[in-house]
């Protein structure tokens, strides 16, 4: 069985494990809870269709990964949006190109949204984003560390 992507508004069933790998890495260093990352990835009901998305890769029935659309992910920089966040990919399914075809469909879902550009910030993947089109738009630190500012046009 080949790996569907999938928008997690439309597949709810996913939303407790992609909330979990989102606190894990991250909510849990900021000062989150599990409980904020659930309600962070509930579709709420009075979304107008161009709100926070995020694509979860799914196989044999189970996310194995995921990638979001966010309007904002780093705080010193509102003036920047939407941005790709919450790149995931279960350790088991890794080195098998997953998470550049996550980026790819929320690239995707940008264009289909009109968005022209993207932004994100990563501690450790510099290289990977780059491989396909990112480039390096500033240097910042996160409260995981220091960090590349990254942008690409779509």
């Amino acid at each position: 069985m080949s790996i569907e992507f999938v928008l997690l508004s439309q597949h709810p069933e996913h939303i407790e494990v992609c909330a979990a790998w989102s606190f894990g890495l991250w909510g849990s260093q900021s000062g989150s809870t599990l409980a904020r990352a659930v309600t962070k990835f509930t579709p709420h009901e009075d979304s107008d269709g161009d709100g926070p998305a995020t694509v979860v890769a799914v196989k044999h029935g189970h996310a194995i990964g995921m990638a979001s659309l966010w309007p904002a992910d780093l705080p010193e920089r509102p003036d920047l949006t939407p941005w790709l966040a919450g790149v995931f990919v279960h350790e088991e399914h890794r080195g098998h190109g997953l998470a550049t075809r996550l980026g790819q469909e929320v690239e995707n879902l940008a264009r289909a949204r009109g968005e022209g550009i993207l932004y994100l910030v990563t501690e450790h993947a510099q290289v990977l984003y780059e491989k396909t089109g990112w480039r390096v738009l500033d240097k910042v630190t996160t409260v995981l560390g220091p960090a590349a500012l990254m942008t690409k046009t779509l």
